[in-house]
């Protein structure tokens, strides 16, 4: 095996993929001689995109959902998201997903409202358990972050009845203050 040759190969932008099978040897083998040899490897993966953290933020914030931003900014959802998380801890950003805005509006309505059947008002139609589920995260921020207080409350809704989570104005705040 020509060690040089792999190298030279490799500094002018051929993959360790392509090296192994040009070799008739494993990545693993290329790697290692680059490695001997002290070539920098280069990272693997996709280069990161160049959209901005921040617009990514914004519009997260302003309650699109990670799957439209990825449509308008041409990224994969779980890239946004992940971008989304990397600003918010870098900057402290408090989470306002779409769920976050559902909840605050209604509590703007009225003072006490039962997630699910807030979900189901907004959705039209009965939440599927990732939405109930996500509907309740958001709440549980909500009260983390001192926007509103979370109880649990016997209510029937669908005619059943049955111990609902149950997110509340703080006392003390108008409706404007909600937000």
């Amino acid at each position: 095996m020509d060690v040089d040759a792999i190298i030279a190969r490799y500094r002018q932008g051929a993959s360790m993929l392509t090296l192994a099978d040009q070799h008739h040897t494993s990545r693993h083998t290329i790697r290692r001689i680059l490695h001997a040899a002290g070539e920098p490897i280069r990272p693997t993966g996709r280069p990161r995109l160049a959209v901005s953290s921040e617009a990514i933020a914004k519009l997260y914030e302003a309650g699109v959902s990670f799957e439209e931003i990825s449509t308008r900014l041409g990224i994969h959802p779980d890239a946004a998201r992940t971008r989304y998380h990397e600003i918010r801890s870098q900057r402290g950003l408090t989470r306002r997903g779409p769920w976050h805005h559902v909840l605050l509006q209604a509590l703007e309505q009225q003072p006490t409202i039962a997630v699910l059947p807030t979900a189901a008002d907004h959705l039209g139609r009965r939440p599927t358990s990732n939405e109930a589920h996500a509907a309740r995260r958001a709440a549980r921020d909500l009260a983390r972050a001192g926007d509103a207080t979370l109880d649990h409350q016997l209510l029937t809704w669908h005619d059943r009845a049955s111990r609902y989570l149950v997110l509340m104005r703080r006392a003390g705040d108008s409706s404007e203050a909600a937000e």
